[in-house]
């Protein structure tokens, strides 16, 4: 798979049933036609401050500004996967905890909306749009934190303090490029919500 490869049918071979569900989702959906939506697609790419070149998002919807991630059971709770020690799950667990965070506040810090789905969750058309609304507005005015996550090349992680353009942050013109995208992202909600309604009468 080359690194944007546009969506759609082609997945890696461990890809879960959640992340081929939701892509079945955009692909069979109107609402997504001609949208660039794109799967694996590198953290560094939506925040270029983000100091890990491995971490990816499952998917991302530039058009809308959107990241979705599809959560596994590792990511609420220390799991033994190929008979790994309790203490190595647990490990795992804490760096997951890291990883999720930092990819989050990643999302945040360049006006994205952060839309994630649990593993028992059911991904429904209705379920995505419910929880769009609420990331679009949980996305803050301003840059979320430059606290961001490294991964060593042993596979450790640590947070540090990255140097951050704090006059781009701060400039109206970013902050009004935020809020008009968040304008942007409640219309195309509103009115893919109001034909919905209409044709459900």
């Amino acid at each position: 798979m080359s690194k944007l490869d546009f969506l759609r049918n082609i997945y890696r071979s461990n890809a879960s049933k959640a992340h081929k569900n939701l892509g079945e989702l955009f692909e069979t959906t109107e609402y997504f036609a001609n949208m660039r939506i794109y799967q694996e697609y590198p953290v560094e790419r939506v925040y270029p401050y983000y100091n890990s070149g491995r971490e990816k998002f499952d998917w991302v919807i530039l058009d809308l500004q959107v990241v979705c991630e599809l959560h596994g059971e590792q990511h609420y709770r220390p799991v033994r996967f190929g008979g790994i020690t309790q203490e190595e799950a647990d490990q795992r667990f804490e760096d997951q905890k890291i990883r999720d965070a930092a990819k989050k506040r990643a999302t945040w810090a360049a006006g994205f909306s952060y839309v994630c789905f649990r593993y028992d969750e059911k991904i429904t058309l209705e379920s995505f749009f419910d929880k769009l609304a609420v990331a679009t507005a949980e996305v803050p005015d301003t840059n979320a934190s430059d606290q961001i996550m490294v991964i060593r090349k042993d596979n450790t992680s640590s947070q540090i303090r990255i140097d951050v353009d704090r006059k781009r942050k701060e400039s109206e013109k970013h902050k009004a490029y935020l809020q008009k995208q968040k304008e942007y992202r409640k219309k195309r909600y509103q009115l893919w919500k109001e034909k919905r309604d209409g044709n459900s009468k």
